[in-house]
């Protein structure tokens, strides 16, 4: 009688089980990281604006004279389906609901992305260290990706998962992910696509039936819901003569969105940075790995990383090649280069080579880990350095913490969430370690092959900018959490607060005010509108020529020519061009309070300026020890009801 084999689907289930129990560990840490990395005090940089559009899109009476709000939806898809849940909670609530979703869903699909290159249980929380960290320190052009609630952060999941899916051969899925991406951000998700229809070119083509089932009906629906975010883009200028559009796509790119778009308006350092970081992963590539053909997820991430240099790479041509053609007196202006620049060519590659040398780096070290730590004497030499380093860096946290804490206790009008100062010593710390550790390896590897002057080379250039990034989290750190919409003093911030709960408490709920440039959350602390924010800069080309005509009215001294100008104080534009002028200014754009800093000591000793600002000091009906807050017109504002019944409603 033959031997009974015994049931083995028993084992198998419960092995499967416990990868499931893992991988959502996996994701709760990750979204912990997250947390500790983007909790910042409500509201968040563009918090106030891009809520504020989802609150709009479904309630006109939220704020319903706001020239920003009423402007034209680039983010269609976005305010359809977050603006929805307005109808269920406040300003604060959902801002909180929506950074929970993002960070949840950002973690679930890192996840997956990691693990599809990096195959060992828990590497994806290490990954997911070295990507905030790298793209914190080494971006060139501002990218982030855990932070507030914003159009781009409801994409990234979706762009995550869609990789993940790409890498593991289900190309059909990931396009319908990657179409959902660009439903919520059409750039965010359509340079995702772009890249890796380049990454996947040696895939698609080689057979036509291949590509007819595994690629085509994913094309097909995910370029369908993708029009959700691209036909609202593409209406925002439709119809508009050509001179408009002109005006409008310079004042978007050189004057508002430098940072973002023009990469030789930005410090050297940032140029140095990114460049050594590219530079890091490459030098990756060239270490030894196994023979990998063009279907495996190695090959078709490092393509995808490519391409998303090589848009890059096109940007700074279109930059310095228009910059030089200008100069040389070859082409009269810029205009052609600004319709171009406009479409943001680093924000692929400014996410995706943190994440490259992030996934690359963490698996050389696993690969090799096992090697390393045979050798007791270089564990001991690495443990070391780490007592004073721990040491050091709680120092430092206990020194600052009883003022971050202070200050952001205080940073909110409407608390619904306790206020977290953003506690991301911890993984500084343990990125800065795991990184130098990688440093290790990789001079491991190039001893071994006899390359000992590059091994130097290499292990010097990842400690020096895990260092250099390291220094500068710590001082940012060390510094007190405020808002990061308010001023970013923690003195000034806390008069601006004061400012916003007065004007909410004393003032009619329709009144209009003009704010200093750098104050941008006057709607979400004061529930009052604004005449319009320097950051609020519309997205359709008429909107924006009004924008720019209007703030040159409103914050530009007269005779001021340089880029310079739009650094100027508020209270430096009112004393400039003095208070009749404004008079004129506040009854066009129908403003009733100016919210203006106190002047500097030089006014007090020339007798001209202290003249004119005597002149507006009459209608002072508020001040504290940052700002003063004067009536605009000379006619009397409605006074303000007893209860603000708008307010109530909205929370």
């Amino acid at each position: 009688m033959p031997e009974t084999k015994p049931i083995t689907m028993p084992q198998t289930v419960n092995e499967q089980k416990s990868r499931d129990r893992a991988l959502w560990w996996e994701v709760l840490a990750i979204f912990a990281l997250f947390v500790l990395y983007g909790a910042y005090p409500v509201p968040d940089v563009n918090e106030q604006y891009y809520i504020g559009k989802a609150i709009h899109f479904w309630n006109a009476d939220y704020f319903p004279n706001d020239p920003f709000l009423n402007a034209p939806d680039s983010h269609w898809f976005y305010c359809v389906v977050f603006g929805l849940f307005s109808k269920l909670m406040g300003p604060t609530a959902l801002a909180w609901f929506g950074r929970v979703i993002i960070w949840l869903g950002a973690a679930f699909g890192w996840q997956r992305l990691s693990s599809a290159l990096v195959r060992r249980t828990g590497m994806s929380i290490l990954t997911a260290m070295g990507f905030l960290f790298f793209i914190e320190h080494f971006h060139l052009a501002g990218e982030w990706v855990a932070g507030g609630v914003e159009g781009k952060g409801f994409a990234f999941p979706f762009v995550f998962l869609g990789l993940a899916d790409a890498l593991r051969g289900r190309y059909n899925r990931a396009w319908i992910f990657l179409g959902l991406a660009s439903a919520f951000h059409v750039l965010v998700g359509g340079w995702a696509t772009a890249a890796l229809l380049l990454a996947l070119m040696p895939v698609m083509f080689g057979s036509m039936k291949r590509f007819a089932k595994g690629f085509l009906p994913g094309l097909v629906i995910g370029g369908t819901v993708a029009l959700f975010g691209l036909i609202p883009a593409l209406m925002l200028d439709f119809g508009v003569p050509r001179e408009i559009t002109d005006s409008a796509h310079q004042i978007y790119v050189f004057e508002r969105i430098a940072h973002h778009l023009v990469a030789s308006s930005l410090g050297w350092t940032f140029r140095l940075r990114f460049a050594l970081l590219a530079a890091l992963w490459l030098l990756l590539l060239r270490l030894p790995s196994d023979k990998q053909d063009k279907t495996s997820p190695e090959s078709v991430w490092n393509r995808f990383t490519g391409a998303a240099l090589l848009f890059a790479l096109v940007g700074l041509l279109l930059d310095y090649g228009s910059l030089w053609l200008v100069n040389h007196h070859l082409c009269g202006d810029r205009r052609w280069a600004a319709s171009l620049l406009r479409f943001y060519w680093f924000r692929l590659s400014d996410w995706v080579v943190p994440a490259a040398v992030a996934l690359g780096g963490i698996r050389l070290i696993t690969d090799n880990a096992k090697d390393w730590f045979r050798d007791r004497s270089r564990i001991r030499n690495t443990l070391l350095w780490l007592p004073p380093a721990l040491l050091l860096f709680a120092g430092l946290k206990f020194l600052y913490r009883a003022e971050a804490v202070r200050v952001a206790s205080a940073a909110t009008i409407d608390p619904l969430w306790p206020v977290l100062p953003r506690p991301t010593d911890g993984v500084t710390f343990l990125t800065v370690l795991v990184f130098f550790s990688l440093a290790a390896v990789i001079l491991r590897h190039f001893h071994r092959a006899g390359a000992r002057n590059l091994s130097f080379l290499i292990a010097a250039l990842v400690c020096t900018a895990s260092a250099f990034g390291s220094i500068s989290m710590l001082q940012m750190k060390t510094e007190p959490i405020v808002p990061r919409s308010c001023p970013p003093k923690a003195s000034i911030a806390k008069g601006w607060l004061d400012i916003c709960r007065w004007a909410r408490e004393n003032t009619d709920p329709g009144a209009v005010f003009l704010v200093p440039k750098g104050c941008d959350s006057l709607k979400w602390n004061a529930r009052r509108a604004d005449a319009g924010q320097w950051k609020e800069i519309p997205q359709d080309a008429r909107s924006i020529v009004e924008w720019y005509k209007k703030m040159e009215a409103l914050y530009v001294p007269i005779g001021a020519k340089s880029s310079a100008r739009w650094n100027q104080p508020l209270i430096c534009a009112l004393i400039n061009k003095g208070r009749n002028r404004y008079d004129r200014i506040c009854q066009e754009y129908r403003i009733d309070y100016i919210i203006s800093e106190l002047p500097p000591y030089q006014v007090m000793t020339n007798a001209k300026a202290l003249e004119r600002y005597n002149q507006f000091l009459e209608r002072e009906v508020y001040r504290n020890s940052q700002f003063i807050v004067l009536k605009a017109r000379p006619e009397e504002p409605t006074q303000a009801p007893a209860r603000d019944d708008a307010a109530a409603q909205q929370k």
